[in-house]
């Protein structure tokens, strides 16, 4: 199955961002914490992923609270922004989110 939808003309007027959120954590605690806080802004996709549409407030919010849950000399996290209509394929078994207009890989 392949997607190619872009993002809503209206949402993109709202001030609102596309965001994936990538991470590797070692320990198990942190790992579950940093897992809990962006369970509030986004879809867990994948082990260690995540997809948000956030406005500009939310995510300044999110990246200061992901800052405090990290430890950046063993951690990694990647947050990016995609701006304007992203356009994404997707294969395999996860297919479009219910109440999305993207998917990423």
């Amino acid at each position: 199955m392949v997607h190619e939808d872009f993002i809503d003309p209206e949402k993109r007027r709202m001030k609102s961002y596309f965001v994936v959120v990538i991470y590797d954590i070692s320990d198990n605690k942190k790992r579950y914490r940093l897992h809990k806080c962006m369970e509030a802004y986004g879809e867990w996709v994948q082990r260690s992923a995540f997809e948000c549409y956030v406005t500009n407030n939310q995510l300044e919010n999110m990246k200061a609270e992901l800052k405090e849950l990290i430890n950046p000399a063993v951690d990694l996290l990647r947050i990016y922004k995609i701006s304007h209509s992203p356009l994404v394929w997707t294969y395999g078994r996860i297919g479009a989110l219910p109440d999305e207009d993207y998917v990423i890989l």
